[in-house]
């Protein structure tokens, strides 16, 4: 079109008569000029300004324009890098909160763990009770803590509990109570404390071994009627025992009553203080109580009953601390003249234990 335009400009020229001839107007290029490819302006007319029209590539103004512009756009990634760290961190600390329970929490004859098998804690209690079907804990292996009770009861099959091995602490009572078939309390291991109670009964273990790490026990604990349980080593770590406090008669503490092949409590060798009262009543394979050895302190009343193969005192000769009164009666191969000895040091040592160890055998 250019070369159209200065042709046409030629022959009106040459056609024009008198008038002298003009010379062709030169085509220049955008850039041709120093400041052409910043001073805003189509220089070449073709509608392109500046660093866009073809003309200023390679200019250095555009080359710096450039640079700025990648610069730009690095800055606004590593901004949107950051922007996603952030959100990838706060969905990640949403996440974790989402495995703290709230509430109580109840798995009955179905056995069903749906609504507590994520929880690493729960704020709240935890019931498995009354299940015939269900034989383990395995979906709870990465519960840590419950702050209320822990409660198993009645489930008839179950036969290990070996999913609570991430479980360190009961804020309060943990009760096992009428699990037949359970023969072991394995899983148990990191548990180091209850905080209100702990109960075992009628169940099928052999021994405690699964509570090494239990040190301290806020309330009372009670082994009762457990047929096959041979000894109490797996509670060696165990240094007190609390009480709730609410009886009316006595403050319970240590209960351990009605095990048909319990032989030694030498597993009780660390504990020092029991807050409560101390009873170890109808045992009927108990030889001794050489497990007692350190304990120096019963805040209420000690009564040792119908232990009928028991023959010994030793274990008692530590304690210089008693809340409440001494019942020795009714043990078969305990001498009485053993237990009128015991009586007498205690009074030496101040304590007050009272006239009721008696009727034990005549010896």
């Amino acid at each position: 079109m250019r070369v159209l335009l200065g042709l046409t400009m030629v022959l009106t020229a040459s056609c024009g008569g008198d008038e002298p001839a003009k010379e062709p107007t030169a085509f220049r290029s955008e850039g041709s000029e120093p400041g052409d490819c910043t001073d805003r302006a189509d220089n070449d007319s073709d509608g392109l300004f500046d660093c866009n029209d073809d003309g200023c590539a390679g200019s250095p103004d555009c080359v710096e324009a450039d640079a700025d512009s990648d610069s730009d756009s690095d800055s606004d990634v590593d901004a949107d890098t950051d922007a996603d760290t952030d959100a990838d961190a706060d969905t990640d600390s949403d996440s974790d909160s989402e495995n703290i329970c709230e509430g109580d929490y109840f798995i009955g004859s179905t056995g069903a763990f749906e609504r507590v098998a994520d929880c690493v804690e729960i704020n709240g209690d935890l019931a498995i009770e009354d299940s015939s079907t269900l034989t383990n804990l395995d979906p709870l292996s990465g519960l840590r803590s419950i702050r209320g009770n822990l409660t198993i009861v009645g489930n008839e099959n179950l036969s290990n509990i070996d999913g609570l091995t991430s479980l360190n602490s009961v804020g309060g009572k943990l009760k096992l109570l009428y699990n037949e078939n359970l023969a072991s309390l394995n899983g148990l291991e990191n548990l180091n404390s209850v905080g209100k109670e702990l109960r075992v009964a009628q169940t099928a273990l052999l021994n405690m071994n699964g509570l090494s790490g239990l040190t301290t026990v806020g309330g009372p604990i009670a082994i009762s009627s457990n047929d096959h349980l041979t000894d109490l080593d797996g509670l060696s770590s165990l240094i007190s025992v609390g009480t709730t406090g609410t009886s009316l008669d006595t403050l319970p503490g240590l209960t351990i009553g009605d095990n048909k092949e319990l032989a030694h409590i030498n597993g009780l060798n660390n504990l020092e203080t029991i807050q409560g009262s101390l009873g170890i009543n109808r045992n009927p394979k108990l030889l001794n109580l050489a497990g007692l050895q350190n304990l120096n302190s019963i805040g209420d009343e000690m009564w040792i009953t119908e232990n009928n193969a028991l023959s010994s005192l030793i274990g008692l000769y530590s304690l210089t601390s008693l809340g409440g009164k001494v019942v020795i009666m009714d043990n078969d191969f305990l001498c009485q003249s053993l237990v009128d000895e015991y009586i007498n040091t205690l009074e030496a040592l101040g304590l007050s234990p009272g006239p009721w160890s008696r009727s034990n055998a005549d010896c």
